[in-house]
């Protein structure tokens, strides 16, 4: 199973050195061909692990102000080299792994956007997970992350020319006419998906909820910037969006 992912601009730039692709009207649409070709492969990470330290004042500290639509599953907090309760779980999973004990001394609590701790001040690293896209701001677009692995890239550069050449891209090498499995990108879309898909795990029920709203995301009107579906999709407050059902 797959864990590392990078930027699927990485895609981009291979498909542009390997195909010699003269073509940029593609650019825009290729988020969500890529998305699309991740679940079609079965495989989408929703969540990455991250981490981030804070400082507390005064028994508290504001959660990131991105945290409606970054922060998804706050996995537990860490003081002074130790893991500390938290008081108000709803729906808790896995903590983090880290190499640490949890203190018998002190809590934390969520409360309206908030992290209320027991201490006055100090500095906490918070674990959570965030949807595994990456904002790119020089062309006002989300790109899904993909797997660090050669044959899953691959496969998926196989679909994004498939997907070119089916909107009328000319390639003077690659045709969906040719009966060469060399020169046939869906033909060899077909074949390297199967060997793409022994590279990566599966998701459970609630991955695959979470994929289907992502992809809906990139799935909008590709004259206008991808980000903006994201960005105010939701209209949950910090407070919900951190204890609510995508969080803890």
């Amino acid at each position: 199973m797959i864990y590392q992912l990078v930027s699927s601009k990485e895609i981009v730039a291979r498909l542009e050195n390997d195909f010699d692709v003269d073509h940029s009207d593609w650019i825009s649409r290729a988020p969500l061909w890529i998305a699309n070709a991740l679940d079609i492969l079965q495989f989408m990470s929703t969540y990455e692990d991250k981490y981030i330290d804070l400082t507390v004042e005064n028994y508290i500290v504001q959660l990131p102000d991105d945290a409606p639509q970054d922060i998804r599953r706050i996995l537990g907090v860490e003081y002074e080299g130790f893991l500390i309760k938290r008081l108000n779980v709803i729906n808790p999973i896995k903590q983090p792994t880290v190499s640490s004990e949890y203190s018998t001394l002190e809590t934390y609590s969520i409360k309206n956007g908030y992290i209320v701790t027991s201490f006055e001040d100090g500095t906490i690293r918070l674990y959570y997970q965030s949807p595994a896209i990456e904002w790119d701001i020089n062309n006002q677009v989300y790109w899904p992350k993909v797997p660090a692995n050669s044959i899953v890239q691959g496969a998926i550069e196989w679909y994004l020319l498939v997907c070119m050449l089916r909107r009328g891209y000319r390639h003077p090498t690659y045709s969906l006419d040719s009966k060469s499995p060399f020169t046939n990108p869906a033909i060899m879309w077909e074949s390297e998906q199967k060997k793409a898909r022994n590279q990566v795990g599966s998701f459970d029920p609630e991955d695959r909820a979470e994929i289907s709203r992502i992809i809906r995301t990139f799935a909008i009107d590709l004259d206008s910037p991808i980000n903006t579906s994201y960005r105010e999709e939701s209209t949950d407050t910090l407070s919900d969006s951190i204890t609510g059902q995508v969080g803890i």
